[in-house]
């Protein structure tokens, strides 16, 4: 089996992207095209993002992999 790296989505209901398509315990394995090292690199690509504009995001949902489009909250919300 190959090893696949991301980063495990965690989304309460006060998170950011509570009102995303992206759901607790996805895990994203490409932000923007871009291949997820850790949670450092999600925050750091998505700072980089306009707010306005929608980003595909790759997630393993259970078996599968599908990408989502995902407009990302104010910048001062993404943080660890």
């Amino acid at each position: 089996m190959e090893e696949q790296w991301g980063v495990l989505a965690t989304t309460p209901d006060e998170s950011p992207v509570a009102n995303t398509s992206l759901y607790s315990d996805d895990t994203i394995l490409q932000f923007n095209h871009n291949p997820m090292e850790n949670a450092n690199h999600f925050v750091e690509l998505a700072k980089e993002i306009p707010k306005s504009k929608a980003i595909p995001l790759q997630v393993r949902r259970e078996h599968e992999t599908p990408y989502l489009a995902v407009r990302l909250p104010d910048r001062e919300q993404l943080s660890l």
